[in-house]
């Protein structure tokens, strides 16, 4: 009888641990002071202020631009192609068009490749396929992609340029004039000697992309 009856007691205590588990794991973080929620908690609120200091950031520089322009996260970025594109939380609707051209409050990211309603792909200006004319003192150039780095070319062997120049857009074609790029790094010829490399130090941080700005004329 008393085997029976302590079987008994064993089975009630574990139906009510099973029926009462969620109120005892509540109790039991209740109690423990040092669980994670502090953590999570200043976790939150440091991405929140990052993120509130981007967009004060970027709504701080549009405003010195004589430009239309329209403000949006960034929404995807694919860690494949991540010198390539990345997706915007604007298209269509918003009234973004192909062509467009992206910037954040440091300067130029790249143009817009496809448009989809409320979406639209960023090229990059770190694309293999990205050609966009700029100009440097004057002169100039196209800015491109090449092995690994971002480079001015076709320009004039004879052209006034030096390192630590700045480099614009040009204003030919569908961009604006003068969205900043970067500084030149490095100068050097071509193996014919006919035109100017200049290698470029982009202002831009590939790693910081959190908003960005369409820009139109």
């Amino acid at each position: 009888m008393k085997k029976e009856f302590k079987i008994y007691i064993v089975c009630l205590l574990v139906f009510l641990l099973f029926v009462f588990k969620d109120s005892l794991d509540y109790l039991v973080i209740s109690l423990n002071h040092n669980f994670d929620y502090t953590n999570q908690i200043n976790l939150i609120n440091a991405s929140i202020k990052k993120e509130n200091e981007e967009l004060k950031k970027i709504i701080d520089f549009n405003e010195t631009l004589d430009y239309n322009f329209i403000t949006t996260k960034v929404k995807y970025r694919n860690i494949y192609a991540f010198l390539d594109e990345l997706e915007i939380y604007k298209g269509t609707n918003q009234g973004l068009k192909v062509g467009d051209a992206i910037i954040n409050e440091k300067g130029l990211v790249g143009t817009i490749k496809k448009t989809f309603e409320n979406t639209s792909i960023v090229e990059l200006i770190t694309n293999k396929n990205s050609q966009i004319s700029v100009k440097i003192n004057g002169y100039y150039g196209i800015l491109c992609y090449q092995d690994g780095t971002l480079v001015v070319r076709n320009i004039s062997a004879d052209a006034l340029i030096n390192p630590l120049d700045e480099v614009y857009t040009s204003g030919l074609g569908n961009l604006p004039e003068n969205l900043y790029i970067g500084k030149i790094k490095d100068l050097k010829l071509d193996n014919l000697e006919l035109e100017k490399i200049a290698v470029i130090d982009m202002a831009i941080n590939l790693n910081e992309l959190m908003y960005v700005t369409r820009v139109g004329k």
